[in-house]
């Protein structure tokens, strides 16, 4: 085959193994769907992405590519110093070794991607992902469709390639937020046309809608908000944004007509009432904006588990039995492994708390600070910057940075980091 990947400069042919590992990586949660729903493959296929990172990190240490970029230096020096405080504080709080391999499997993977992207992937292959992943948004609109329409799947089982079980809004919220903002800055910076970039926005509005995945319509506006601050201004701009606002307007009435909602949710008394409430869909667990304080309450009540943690892994679920912890055969019914914030909380404490968040204020303001130089790659830092202040955004809102898909929002994080084109 002589052509290319979507148009990238690179043939099929030419395309190194680490590259090959990049592109499953990201790809493949975009399979879980077919592979359990229809070929019947049990659900812990999924751990096979894990299998493929261990392996794609194991050709990384062989391969001796073991220097750190100078740019992403301090990011190396704090996943470093957060691996060393865990490992610190699981031996203080040791439980099980079990139980921190897999605390560590659920966190640490992603910064491990992190830096594999970095070092392996360079800006013209990364423009080629993105491609391909603005040809997929178009397919998993027409499955939405079709499952919608045609099979009656609607609310939290609508998950178009990512399938129709159920938890699958957080691959979705994700994906239509990578979409959206790549597609908003593009044509902010005037490299799409205006009416390209109105049909991907109305399609994961309305796609949104039908799955009732209502706080996107909320990270919508924060994008906008976001992509406006970071782009020139321009009388595209303002049009183009004062139409989002529209569509946001008309989306949120379809919501409401389409599951017969009179809630009034998207009110501002309705929004003070989620934030405020002290549970979230029941009358025992926890709320996602008040999580944090209701655990150091009635759970973590001692000063040291407040500033430390009970210890990477100790409050951890998984389908594998070994790796359930007694914390949360105890405390399961508070729904706490919902919201990554309350997650990293109970095993790592504020400390731990501090040092997850600080990675996104890196590369906040490492992107922010190449774009304002004019260093790098204007769109991808671009990306980086929006995507960063979201990821911050979503550990409080549910645990969608802890799922498989979240490798593709490190890898929005990654962007400013790569290397020129070749």
């Amino acid at each position: 085959m002589g052509t290319s990947l979507l148009h990238g400069k690179l043939s099929i042919q030419k395309r190194t193994f680490p590259e090959w590992m990049v592109f499953i990586i990201l790809m493949f949660p975009f399979a879980f769907g077919c592979m359990t729903e229809i070929l019947h493959i049990p659900g812990l296929v999924r751990y096979l992405l894990d299998a493929i990172i261990a392996f794609f990190f194991l050709f990384f240490l062989l391969k001796r590519d073991w220097a750190v970029k100078r740019n992403v230096s301090l990011l190396f020096a704090l996943v470093v110093t957060f691996f060393v405080y865990t490992l610190i504080t699981s031996v203080y709080n040791f439980q099980s070794p079990f139980y921190y391999v897999w605390g560590l499997r659920n966190n640490f993977k992603f910064y491990l991607a992190f830096f594999l992207f970095v070092t392996y992937v360079n800006e013209d292959y990364a423009n080629t992902l993105l491609r391909l992943l603005d040809g997929l948004f178009w397919v998993n609109a027409a499955v939405s469709f079709v499952q919608f329409f045609l099979l009656g799947v609607w609310q939290d089982n609508l998950g178009g390639l990512f399938g129709s079980r159920g938890a699958t809004n957080g691959y979705t919220l994700i994906f239509f937020s990578i979409i959206v903002a790549r597609s908003l800055l593009k044509t902010f910076n005037g490299e799409e046309k205006p009416l390209y970039c109105a049909c991907k926005c109305v399609t994961a509005l309305v796609v949104a809608a039908m799955a009732e995945l209502k706080f996107f319509y909320f990270v919508f506006i924060l994008i906008l908000v976001l992509a406006s601050l970071v782009t020139k201004f321009s009388r595209r701009k303002l049009v183009i944004v004062i139409v989002s606002v529209i569509a946001v307007a008309v989306g949120s009435v379809l919501l409401s007509s389409i599951f017969s909602r009179a809630d009034g949710f998207f009110s501002f008394e309705k929004l003070i009432h989620y934030a405020t409430s002290e549970h979230y869909s029941t009358g025992n667990d926890l709320n996602r904006f008040t999580a944090i304080p209701t655990l150091m309450n009635n759970y973590v009540t001692e000063p040291l588990q407040q500033i430390f943690g009970l210890g990477l892994g100790n409050c951890d679920v998984s389908e594998v039995s070994v790796f359930n912890t007694p914390f949360y055969q105890q405390y399961s019914y508070l729904h706490y492994t919902w919201f990554s914030s309350a997650m990293v909380f109970l095993e790592t404490g504020f400390v731990g708390l501090a040092l997850y968040v600080s990675f996104f204020l890196i590369c906040f303001v490492s992107a922010y600070r190449s774009l304002k130089r004019g260093r790098g790659n204007r769109l991808f830092c671009q990306i980086a910057v929006i995507m960063s202040a979201l990821c911050i955004v979503l550990m409080f809102y549910n645990s969608s940075l802890r799922a498989e898909f979240s490798h593709m929002m490190y890898f929005c994080l990654a962007l400013p980091f790569l290397s020129p084109a070749e």
